[in-house]
């Protein structure tokens, strides 16, 4: 069954039903939703902040129909729970009274989208990054990744130069928005780097991580870190967490991602060897974003989102970002 329509048309009745369907919450007035619904920013998924009546604030992930199967759902929300049995700092979806047999923290809407109900952090983002911020990053990280080397999430993706590079280039060498003469050269951008960053990954030692670990996935209360939106967790070489909290590539950006990775190791041990498949890792992740935006253009929301996607501006520029990391792979 399809259930794209009605994901990208979810009803603020059928949301606040279905989590109190799923919380069994119909026959306790002082516990149902009290109708306020507000959407927050999430692209892939649909995400709610939502109250009760006794002032539980809660947020709702409707995961997007077909994007992972049930198990592995099931194995985001098992990462979460040993890195909160471990005692870090992240927000694990609650248990849920008519959660599926097989996953608790699961449900499943009538009509047929998976669901998670988590706990509302009153933690913040932060734009920028102070310097004694950092090294707890650090040791956050460390802590996470220990967690993550003693898990099997067997059905969870392996980032590498095959799901991450020539699956999405194969998308996209068919799809008709690169069938321009800049998207065609954007295409054989794609198929000379190739080979380089396949190269470059070959032997990465691989374990769980939180795979989207930019700033946007950081909150903040004090002076403690929150890891948020476990939703991308892979298999991936550890230095996928450290480059994308600190991606610029001049002095500073270096001298703070080198000060994350002294702290990291106060607790884990780290292979500074790795930081060679930062570009690698960097122009593979820019291949796989051209082709989620191409998969996911049947959903309204992305042709309002990104509106110049597929035109000759959108391809000089992912030419030129992927000849850049060229250049600073063969540096």
């Amino acid at each position: 069954m399809d259930l794209s329509e009605s994901f990208y048309n979810l009803d603020p009745s059928h949301v606040l039903n279905s989590v109190e369907e799923a919380m069994d919450l119909s026959h306790l007035p002082s516990r149902r939703c009290t109708g306020r619904l507000m959407p927050l920013n999430s692209i892939e998924n649909r995400v709610y902040a939502l109250d009760l009546e006794d002032r539980t604030e809660l947020v709702v992930k409707f995961y997007r129909p077909g994007r992972w199967t049930q198990q592995q759902i099931g194995e985001e929300h098992a990462f979460l729970a040993a890195l909160h049995d471990a005692d870090l700092s992240v927000i694990q979806p609650l248990e849920l009274t008519r959660g599926l047999p097989e996953c608790r923290t699961l449900a499943i809407s009538s009509t047929g989208i998976p669901f998670a109900v988590f706990p509302r952090s009153r933690a913040r983002l932060k734009s920028e990054l102070l310097p004694d911020e950092i090294p707890i990053l650090g040791r956050l990280l460390a802590r996470v990744h220990n967690v993550g080397r003693q898990l099997k999430l067997p059905s969870r993706l392996k980032l590498d130069a095959t799901t991450y590079g020539s699956q999405p280039l194969e998308l996209l060498r068919e799809s008709p928005f690169t069938q321009s003469p800049m998207g065609q050269r954007y295409i054989q951008t794609v198929d000379e780097l190739l080979p380089q960053l396949k190269l470059r990954m070959r032997g990465l030692r691989s374990q769980p991580v939180h795979g989207d670990c930019h700033v946007g996935n950081i909150l903040w209360e004090g002076e403690v870190p929150f890891l948020t939106d476990f939703d991308d967790c892979v298999h991936a070489p550890v230095v996928q967490d450290f480059w994308l909290i600190c991606q610029g590539r001049d002095d500073a950006s270096l001298k703070r991602r080198d000060a994350m990775i002294d702290a990291y190791e106060d607790i884990s041990s780290f292979d500074w060897e790795t930081l060679d498949a930062i570009e690698a890792l960097r122009a593979l992740r820019m291949i796989h974003y051209s082709g989620w935006v191409a998969r996911r253009w049947e959903d309204p929301s992305f042709p309002r989102i990104f509106p110049t996607f597929g035109s000759d501006s959108w391809w000089r520029e992912e030419i030129e970002a992927l000849s850049d990391c060229y250049e600073h792979l063969n540096a």
